[in-house]
């Protein structure tokens, strides 16, 4: 499974909770199962998911960031100007900008 498809859940999950107050599709429960509902039948928004929430989507978004600059469409002292201070601290620890990696789509 590729860094696309493993952020897209957690994408679509977004996208239940703004469209349909948080109340899946038959079709979104099936196809990932490991999401849970809760009593009210809307995803169930755990601490354990909204980790893998960001987790997944910050990886996506590093990946998309790694591959612009190693295409030099960004240059990395203008990606890292327009960070947060708490960003930067975070990506600093994360990401390896010497060594751009490349992605799977």
């Amino acid at each position: 499974m590729n860094i696309v498809e493993q952020a897209i859940p957690y994408l679509e999950i977004r996208h239940i909770y703004v469209h349909s107050d948080g109340v899946p599709k038959q079709e979104f429960l099936e196809k990932y199962p490991y999401i849970k509902l809760d009593k009210k039948g809307r995803i169930g928004l755990s601490r354990d998911l909204l980790q893998k929430t960001r987790t997944k989507i910050t990886a996506l978004l590093q990946c998309i960031d790694n591959s612009m600059i190693a295409k030099g469409f960004m240059p990395v002292e203008e990606y890292f100007n327009w960070l947060s201070f708490q960003d930067l601290c975070f990506w600093s620890f994360t990401w390896k900008v010497h060594r751009p990696t490349r992605c799977r789509w």
